[in-house]
């Protein structure tokens, strides 16, 4: 790779990082007034969770590239990488976490795509 492919990835990236308003808000001061006794949070948090969403999307992009190739299907995309990206939709869809076992997961993902058991059982697909 490239220096400049790698410095355009790293821009995109840091462009296309976001942080919470809610979050920002509640440590921006409001107050202004001299001498006020109330707790108005302090700018540094608020740029600090500003940084914190730069370095994550950052290490994400670096690790992944997660932000110039994201993780959806595209028109023109081969029908192996389809199925690649539903399939990756629906595992953080149905994560164990949320379904409460895995093969409860693996049940929820069959009833959704039910043309997976005749592809997983079939010799010529492995």
């Amino acid at each position: 790779m490239t220096d400049s492919a790698l410095i355009d990835r790293v821009v995109a990236t840091v462009y296309s990082a976001g942080v919470s308003k809610a979050e920002v808000d509640l440590e921006w001061p409001t107050c202004h007034k001299n001498k006020c006794q109330a707790s108005h949070g302090s700018p540094e948090m608020a740029f600090s969770y500003m940084a914190h969403s730069i370095a994550e999307a950052l290490k994400l992009e670096l690790m992944a590239r997660a932000t110039t190739q994201p993780d959806v299907a595209e028109d023109g995309d081969s029908p192996e990488c389809v199925a690649v990206y539903t399939l990756a939709a629906l595992l953080t869809r149905y994560r164990p976490e949320i379904t409460s076992t895995y093969v409860r997961a693996a049940r929820l993902i069959i009833d959704a795509y039910p043309g997976m058991v005749s592809a997983l059982n079939d010799p010529a697909t492995a």
